[in-house]
């Protein structure tokens, strides 16, 4: 099964991770020591989750690992997948395993922390800095 996840996508995630958000940057929500302020969108979070589920079916072993501790089938994953927390989910699943993680970010071309990040504008939680 192909990665779903282009390099033109992930391109497109990086280039909205890095922008500044004007509006922060007008109320101080800047972060200056860093010199960079990043937001991710729900689309892109989602793209990442999406991209990472593929990554995830290419392998048989981990497929069979994750949708046991998802508590599905494989016939199932097609409507688990409209659940809200299921892209979560997924996420959560790579954070869990570093070598998988690191497998995934690499061929993805994002950086790791990116699937944090996704992981928590998926969830709805908010973070300031």
């Amino acid at each position: 099964m192909p990665c779903l996840f282009t390099r033109q996508k992930a391109d497109k995630i990086r280039m909205q991770a890095f922008t500044v958000n004007q509006d922060s940057f007008q109320k101080g929500k800047y972060d200056m020591s860093s010199g960079n302020h990043t937001s991710l969108s729900l689309d892109s979070a989602q793209e990442i989750a999406i991209g990472a589920l593929s990554f995830i079916a290419k392998e048989p072993e981990t497929l069979g690992r994750f949708l046991s501790l998802a508590g599905i089938g494989p016939a199932q994953i097609r409507e688990a997948a409209m659940e809200p927390g299921f892209l979560m989910g997924v996420l959560e699943f790579l954070l869990q395993d570093e070598q998988l993680l690191l497998a995934y970010t690499q061929e993805a071309a994002i950086r790791p922390t990116m699937i944090a990040a996704a992981r928590l504008v998926i969830s709805g939680d908010t973070f300031e800095v």
